[in-house]
């Protein structure tokens, strides 16, 4: 099955940080090649861990949205975190 986004940055890693909240941004590119919108939802292993800003919507065709990612200020050595996110996608018909 053809990809239906783009996902960037590939990876994202948070610095180090104990006591405050860290955030990063994704963008969400569609790249259907049947021109049409991509609906998406981003899932992760530790939704008390994270907010994610929105963690679903549509992608019209051609186009991109900003995804916030904001890490939760933690109390212990966030290094240690294996965490991991999903991002379903499927065409869309509006």
């Amino acid at each position: 099955m053809p990809s239906l986004l783009s996902v960037k940055p590939g990876e994202i890693v948070f610095p180090n940080t104990l006591y405050q909240s860290v955030n990063t941004t994704l963008s969400l590119t569609n790249v259907d090649g049947d021109k049409k919108a991509v609906a998406f939802k981003i899932k992760t292993t530790a939704p008390r861990n994270y907010l994610v800003r929105p963690s679903s919507g549509v992608v019209a065709a051609d186009a991109t949205v900003d995804v916030q990612i904001i890490l939760q200020p933690q109390t212990s050595d966030p290094s240690l975190n294996t965490d991991r996110f999903l991002i379903q996608a499927t065409t869309s018909a509006t």
